[in-house]
């Protein structure tokens, strides 16, 4: 806008216009009126025109333009949906076949038997295997549906293009009432609305008062965009008398009592003049201000007038970014591998099979329906085939009941049992003592050692007499021995 009023004839009070005189005054202050409404509707819908930027080749249907209807057919995850947004932030991005050992079958595998442990080295005792179950594997949920944003949707001053006046620059008005100031935008208004206009009422403008030198109002309501604001009253205004109003800047003074600091305020669009907090869904939207001080008489609005839209031009009944907001059915078709899932199969815990690591770790374990028999011939095979340990001996004699579970002794002389090392609970054991070709050699017994009626025997004299020892391991401190003497 560049309006300067010029051609303007010098008059002195009560001299009148001419014809032409007047027609080149109304015609300028007229351009001057509309440039003014222009300043601050540079956006609004009228017709069939166009507005937000739009062209002919660019305009698409909807309040936001081509960027809202081409985001509507995105299918890419325009969001960047990520697996946390969808509950599953824990999940690895593996296949069922190739998920690693979770932590829970590890601990099943640990309590199961290698296939190679062929208890060559103990009996049933010191086998301790629990019942192979629960092998699990790291659990996820289903993928959830599309999680709405409704920031990323909703329409807000940025989007629809409120506009804020930095200057008016090179912009002259013949009436010092129409001014900027540091931090507010102020018009010279007359009143034509028929009614006293007060503190707070919005005002659109009808047309240039030549009499007033200002610009005719009436009370602005959101029926129709060349009904909604330009301005709010900053004082009581009589019918037919002159004040200001103000397009940008703090106004004070206002009852302000209904809201709470910090709310928009926007054109009502049931009475006229009326400032609303409710936000339209339809028709007519326009913001005019916001809240900073709530009270009855003292609550201060800072106003910012901002472009009005039709809603229901641009958008019937706002239904497609009302609807897709609202659509829990992921309506942009995230996939599996757009949230960092595309290796994770559609299978429920329970279901899942087994993956290829838990299959070979399987492997290397013993069945449980077999372990007992397996144990059972080990331990058959074990007496059966145990080697004996065959050895002279004499003096401090230690026996090592992990060599074997039958010892041949010779004695060479004197001996004396320390404690055995090495004993398993609930075994038996025998001991073959026998005298050399001299005979006549004694044998003491450790504590561990336990008789009969605490009766320790006296071995066989005779050269070459073999006494025959039966040693059952009650516990590691505990042998009990039963023995026969003097086999020939």
């Amino acid at each position: 806008m560049n309006t300067e009023v010029t051609n303007i004839p010098t008059k002195n009070t009560g001299d009148s216009l001419t014809a032409q005189e007047f027609n080149t005054l109304n015609e300028n202050f007229n351009k001057a009126v509309q440039d003014i409404i222009d300043l601050f509707d540079a956006q609004n819908q009228s017709g069939t025109g166009l507005s937000l930027g739009e062209t002919s080749t660019t305009a698409y249907y909807g309040d936001r333009g081509k960027a809202a209807f081409d985001h509507t057919q995105n299918i890419n995850n325009p969001h960047s949906v990520t697996k946390a947004q969808v509950g599953l932030s824990n999940v690895d991005n593996t296949s069922d076949a190739n998920k690693p050992i979770s932590n829970a079958t590890q601990s099943a595998l640990n309590n199961k038997s290698d296939t190679t442990h062929d208890h060559s080295s103990g009996n049933g005792a010191q086998v301790n295997h629990a019942n192979l179950s629960n092998i699990g594997t790291n659990s996820h949920a289903q993928i959830d549906t599309h999680i709405v944003s409704t920031t990323a949707h909703g329409a807000t001053g940025a989007v629809v293009g409120t506009t804020n006046i930095q200057s008016l620059t090179n912009k002259t008005i013949n009436d010092t009432s129409n001014h900027v100031d540091a931090d507010a935008l102020h018009f010279k208004i007359y009143n034509n609305s028929g009614s006293t206009l007060t503190a707070g009422t919005a005002v659109y403008p009808i047309q240039w008062n030549i009499a007033n030198s200002a610009v005719a109002v009436d009370k602005a309501i959101a029926t129709s965009l060349n009904t909604v604001a330009f301005g709010i009253i900053e004082g009581t205004v009589a019918n037919g008398g002159v004040g200001e109003c103000r397009s940008i800047g703090t106004l004070q003074g206002l009852n302000t009592s209904a809201w709470i600091s910090g709310v928009t305020l926007y054109l009502s669009q049931s009475t006229a003049g009326l400032l609303t907090s409710t936000r339209p869904t339809t028709g007519i939207l326009q913001e005019v201000g916001k809240v900073t001080n709530q009270s009855g008489t003292t609550g201060v609005v800072d106003i910012k007038i901002g472009s009005a839209v039709n809603l229901s031009a641009f958008e019937p009944a706002n239904a497609n970014i009302q609807t897709h907001i609202s659509n829990l059915s992921n309506p942009h078709g995230v996939t599996k591998t757009q949230v960092g899932l595309g290796n994770v199969d559609n299978t429920s815990d329970v279901n899942k099979p087994v993956s290829t690591a838990q299959a070979t770790a399987l492997s290397l374990k013993q069945n449980i329906s077999t372990l007992g028999d397996d144990i059972v011939n080990a331990l058959k095979t074990k007496i059966i085939t145990s080697t004996p340990v065959t050895t002279s001996v004499t003096g401090s004699v230690t026996l090592d009941l992990s060599q074997s579970q039958v010892f041949k002794l010779t004695m060479t002389g004197d001996i004396t049992f320390a404690n055995p090392i090495n004993p398993v609970a609930n075994s038996l054991y025998t001991l073959e003592i026998s005298q050399d070709n001299n005979g006549l050699h004694v044998a003491s017994w450790g504590t561990y050692f336990k008789f009969p009626n605490g009766d320790k025997p006296d071995l066989s004299y005779d050269p070459n007499a073999c006494d025959m020892f039966s040693v059952y391991v009650k516990s590691a401190t505990e042998l009990f021995v039963t023995f026969a003497q003097n086999f020939r």
